[in-house]
C-alpha cells in the first residue's frame, strides 16, 4: 500500500515541544507507526544560502528516524536543539525537496519509470546528499533507482563526464551503504566509451585536473559483468520496516503476500 502524502501543518518548530518528545522517546525503543509520527511535534529546515533559502517543516519522528545527522542534531546541547531549527546552508534547498518527498510518500524514487539520461545526474546528488545526512536508506533508495537501468540508457559525453566529475568531488570514496556500487558503475561506463571520451575537450580537461580518474579508469576493466543492470527491489517494503505495523491484518502472511498454507 502506497503511503498517503499527508496534510502538514503550516506552523513554526516548538523546541520545547520537541524537547518534550525526545526525552519521552529516550528510552524507548518500539518502533512508532506511520501515523504516530504525524503526530510528532514539527522542526524547522532552513535549507540552502541567504539569497536562495527555503524553510522545510518536518515531523520530528520521521526526520530523526532516517538520519543520523538530524538525530545527533536534536540530541545534543547544540543550537540545533535549543531551537528545534536545522539549518543547512551548504545544501541545494530544491535537492531537500525530493528528501522530503522520500520521507513522506514513495514518490519519484520508488517507481520504475525510464529516465532520462540528466536524471542520472540528480540522483548521484540525491546519493551525496543521503551521505551528508547520514540517511542510509535514502542512499540505498537513491542507488537502487540509479543502477536500475544505468547500463542500458544512452549517454552523451557530457553527461557521462559530469558524472565522472561527482565521482571525485562530491561521492565518498567508501560509502556506508555496503552494496554501494556507484563509484564502480560510473567509472566502468566511461572505460566502456573511452575511444569517444578520448576525443572530447572536456573529458581532457578532466584527466588534467584528476590525476586519480586515469588510475581508476586503467583498473576499470570494461568487460567486468559487475555492474550488469539490477532488478527493481522492492524498496519500499525495506523502507516501511522502520515503522511499527498500523495494524495486525496481515501478520501471519508469507513474505510474498500470500496467506500460509
Amino acid at each position: 500500500m502506497s503511503l498517503l502524502k499527508p496534510k502538514l501543518v503550516v506552523a513554526d518548530s516548538d523546541a520545547n515541544a520537541v524537547r518534550s518528545w525526545l526525552l519521552s522517546r529516550s528510552e524507548k525503543t518500539t518502533k512508532l507507526k506511520f501515523s504516530e509520527c504525524l503526530s510528532s511535534p514539527i522542526v524547522k529546515f532552513v535549507v540552502g544560502p541567504a539569497d536562495n533559502r527555503i524553510a522545510y517543516l518536518i515531523h520530528v519522528a520521521l526526520a530523526e528516524a532516517d538520519s543520523e545527522y538530524v538525530r545527533h542534531a536534536l540530541r545534543v546541547p547544540m543550537q540545533e536543539a535549543a531551537e528545534a531549527e536545522i539549518r543547512l546552508e551548504s545544501l541545494d534547498p530544491y535537492l531537500f525537496g525530493f528528501y522530503v518527498e522520500y520521507l513522506y510518500r514513495d514518490g519519484w524514487l520508488f517507481n520504475d519509470a525510464v529516465l532520462h539520461e540528466t536524471v542520472y545526474v540528480t540522483l548521484v546528488k540525491l546519493y551525496a546528499l543521503g551521505d551528508y545526512l547520514q540517511a542510509s536508506e535514502f542512499q540505498r533508495a537513491a542507488y537502487a533507482k540509479f543502477a536500475y537501468g544505468f547500463s542500458s540508457v544512452t549517454l552523451a559525453d557530457h553527461t557521462l563526464c559530469a558524472l565522472l566529475e561527482m565521482v571525485f568531488h562530491d561521492l565518498p570514496e567508501r560509502s556506508a551503504v555496503s552494496e554501494d556500487n556507484l563509484r564502480k558503475h560510473i567509472l566502468h561506463r566511461a572505460a566502456t566509451q573511452l575511444s569517444k571520451l578520448r576525443h572530447y575537450d572536456r573529458f581532457s580537461m578532466l584527466l588534467e585536473h584528476l590525476p586519480e580518474l586515469s588510475r581508476e579508469l586503467l583498473m576499470t576493466h570494461p568487460d567486468a559483468n559487475s555492474t550488469k543492470g539490477h532488478e527493481q527491489p522492492s524498496k519500499r517494503l525495506e523502507k516501511l520496516k522502520k515503522f511499527s505495523a498500523e495494524s495486525t491484518f496481515g501478520a501471519h502472511q508469507t513474505e510474498d503476500g500470500s496467506a500460509p498454507t
